[in-house]
C-alpha cells in the first residue's frame, strides 16, 4: 500500500513538474490598503459575516499551501513544489482582491510560516514536520493540502450565494 501511494504521488509530481516553471511576483506583499485591479463576477455591495470569515480563512489557507510548498521546494528542489506554490500565490491574490472589494482587513501575515488563525498555524507546523521526514512524506503533505483545500472549498461553496465568491471558489 505504501509503495502504491508513493508511485501515485510520484506520477502526479511528474505531471506537474512538466508545467512551465515561472517566477511570479508574490502577491502576499500586497496588503489590504493596496488596491489591486480585480475582475469580479457581479460583486454585491455587502457580504454576510459568515462570508467575511470564510474569505479570511480562505486567504490564510491558501497562504498555508503556498508557504508549505515553498518550504518543500527549498528542501527538495522538486519543481512541482515551486509550480504549485506559484499557483497558490495567484489564489491568494484573487482572495485579496475580494478582501479589498469588501473593505476587509487582510489576515495574512507577510512573514512566511506565520498565521493569525491558530488552527492553520498548528496544521502548518504539522505539515512541515511531516514534510521534513522524506520526499515521500513531502509528496503526501502535498496530497493532504489539496484534499483539505478541496473539502474546504466545497463546504464554502455551500455557504454562499454571492456570485463573486462562487466564481472564486469554482
Amino acid at each position: 500500500m505504501e509503495r502504491s501511494i508513493f508511485f501515485s504521488l510520484l506520477l502526479v509530481a511528474s505531471i506537474f513538474s512538466s508545467c512551465k516553471d515561472k517566477n511570479t511576483n508574490s502577491l502576499l506583499e500586497a496588503n489590504s490598503s493596496q488596491v489591486l485591479t480585480c475582475n469580479l463576477e457581479n460583486p454585491s455591495d455587502s457580504i454576510t459575516n459568515e462570508e467575511v470569515e470564510m474569505l479570511k480563512f480562505m486567504r490564510e489557507e491558501e497562504k498555508l499551501a503556498r508557504d508549505v510548498y515553498r518550504y518543500l521546494y527549498k528542501k527538495y528542489a522538486l519543481k512541482v513544489f515551486n509550480n504549485i506554490a506559484n499557483s497558490e500565490d495567484t489564489h491568494m491574490g484573487e482572495i485579496l482582491c475580494l478582501l479589498n472589494q469588501y473593505h476587509i482587513s487582510d489576515p495574512a501575515s507577510i512573514e512566511e510560516g506565520v498565521f493569525n488563525n491558530q488552527a492553520i498555524q498548528v496544521l502548518y507546523n504539522q505539515l512541515i514536520e511531516q514534510g521534513n521526514i522524506s520526499l515521500t512524506e513531502a509528496l503526501k503533505v502535498g496530497a493532504t493540502i489539496e484534499d483539505v483545500d478541496i473539502r474546504d472549498l466545497m463546504e464554502s461553496r455551500a455557504k454562499t450565494s454571492q456570485l463573486s465568491l462562487i466564481f472564486l471558489i469554482d
